[in-house]
């Protein structure tokens, strides 16, 4: 699932009739070539893989990336199996060419959306550009990520892209692509949609729609399951569905409307208007009737936020803050608060637990949240895990977030929040009202209560004005005075 922020599109590709989750798409990841170790041992890379419709080409004709082993002591792995695609413009190819770049990739039918893992060699960093073309060779899209490790390139266009052009922006001399991934553009007839359903969950942000319809590669029904989540209430969100029959059939895009799953009575604070936000913030700022402020353990005394925020850090598409270690949430008009459930990210691939610590008149509360570690950096939503709160959280005059707990100075480390669901509280039941089989009026169920329920006792006159009808069949017997003595006091 990538969520393109520039396009509003989601692209969520599933195979197979009734399939449920899953992925179909053509993915090169550059293993069973039999690749060397060494430059001097193959040649630029071209037309290995023509047979499925996809050209490399290089700046000049015996220039270009080719396949090695990782075991080509470039400092990184592969970032799937052993071979990566590879540059290295101070060494020599087989026939004299340049390992080097820029690379081109062409493809023979259009696609709607191509991505590739990059990542620097030797464990340094590296910045990658990616830009992509349509058939009449206009740029219809580009992304820039840099990072200390693999990070991904996405570029999507619904019309078509015929081309990709990969560059290395640092001057880096040594650096390795794998695992190129595209999805072909939609066909038309496909697949008609019959019925739709989109189902909320609890989380108040994350949503599943369920489509049925009749598919075009069986002739018969085939019904089709995505979640997904971001974007804005009302926007609409499309996916690419690729439907394979034992091998590629036919794709066709289907859009639906983004629904409003916040809880009845709730809030979610996403972060996207807020009032007084800068992205460096000394001061908060306040979004949906709640403030934010930098905690007292916070490394440094401001927040941050926005979007893609310095390049490697955390992202999912949206506006985000992220703490220096300590954040603390209040309502701001002071009142109390329920806390559902958040998304949380390590910010820049820090994976220490975030706790979160709730204060009401009752006390305080802690919940800790284990990250799981993912981390891409910026581009797709595997970084941030949605995560529940136990129950307590409610009633809550505030909520501090923060690394690793209190009572250890200053955070080092930073994290990422979005998607803050909030419920309204809901007041407890005041004790000092009086039971319903206070039928003297004193505020209490005591002896005077039962020699006016005995007084009572057989059916009622008026089945309306019966005070010692409680449990309304108008009469007053044996259930009304178990009633009367389970209110007792």
């Amino acid at each position: 699932m990538l969520w393109r922020q520039q396009s509003k599109t989601i692209l969520v590709i599933l195979a197979g009739a009734g399939v449920t989750s899953g992925a179909f798409a053509t993915l090169i990841d550059f293993e069973g070539t039999g690749a060397p170790t060494s430059f001097m041992d193959t040649l630029a890379l071209r037309d290995t893989y023509a047979g499925i419709g996809v050209h490399f080409d290089g700046p000049a004709p015996q220039n270009g990336g080719a396949i090695l082993n990782e075991g080509g002591n470039f400092g990184v792995d592969a970032f799937s199996g052993t071979d990566f695609l590879a540059f290295n413009d101070n060494l020599t190819l087989m026939d004299g060419g340049t390992p080097t770049d820029p690379q081109e990739i062409l493809f023979d039918g259009l696609q709607a959306s191509v991505s590739i893992y990059a990542a620097g060699g030797y464990g340094s960093g590296a910045t990658f550009r990616m830009d992509a073309y349509d058939q009449s060779n206009q740029l219809v899209d580009s992304i820039t990520v840099g990072g200390q490790a693999w990070v991904l390139l996405v570029v999507a266009d619904p019309g078509g892209i015929a081309r990709v052009m990969l560059t290395e922006i640092t001057n880096k001399n040594a650096f390795v692509y794998d695992d190129l991934e595209f999805f072909a553009v939609p066909d038309q007839g496909c697949f008609d949609v019959v019925t739709e359903e989109i189902v909320c969950h609890a989380d108040g942000t994350t949503f599943t729609v369920n489509v049925e319809g009749l598919n075009a590669c069986t002739g018969g029904t085939s019904m089709f399951t995505f979640t997904a989540s971001g974007g804005a209430v009302g926007e609409e969100m499309c996916f690419t569905l690729l439907v394979d029959d034992g091998g590629f059939c036919c794709s066709t895009e289907i859009c639906v409307t983004i629904p409003d799953c916040t809880p009845d009575g709730g809030t979610v604070v996403d972060f996207e208007d807020p009032i007084g936000a800068e992205l460096t913030d000394p001061d908060g700022f306040s979004d949906e009737g709640f403030d934010f402020i930098h905690g007292p353990d916070s490394q440094f005394e401001h927040l941050h936020w926005g979007m893609e925020m310095f390049g490697t850090w955390a992202y999912n598409g949206t506006n985000i803050v992220i703490p220096h270690g300590d954040m603390i949430m209040t309502a701001s008009d002071g009142s109390p608060f329920d806390l559902v459930s958040v998304c949380l990210a390590g910010a820049s691939g820090d994976e220490d637990p975030i706790h979160v610590i709730g204060t009401s008149d009752k006390g305080m509360i802690t919940v800790i949240f284990e990250l799981d570690g993912v981390f891409d950096g910026p581009g797709p939503l595997v970084d941030f895990e949605t995560f529940f709160f136990p129950p307590g959280f409610t009633g809550l005059t505030g909520a501090r977030f923060l690394i690793n707990g209190t009572g250890q100075g200053p955070k080092t480390g930073g994290f990422a929040v979005d998607n803050i669901v909030v419920g309204t509280a809901v007041p407890e039941p005041d004790c000092s009202q009086p039971p319903p089989s206070d039928v003297s009026g004193d505020g209490t169920a005591g002896i005077d209560d039962v020699l006016m329920l005995l007084a009572a006792w057989g059916s009622c006159a008026d089945c309306v004005a019966c005070p010692a009808d409680f449990d309304s069949d108008c009469s007053v017997g044996i259930l009304d005075l178990l009633i009367l003595l389970g209110d007792w006091g």
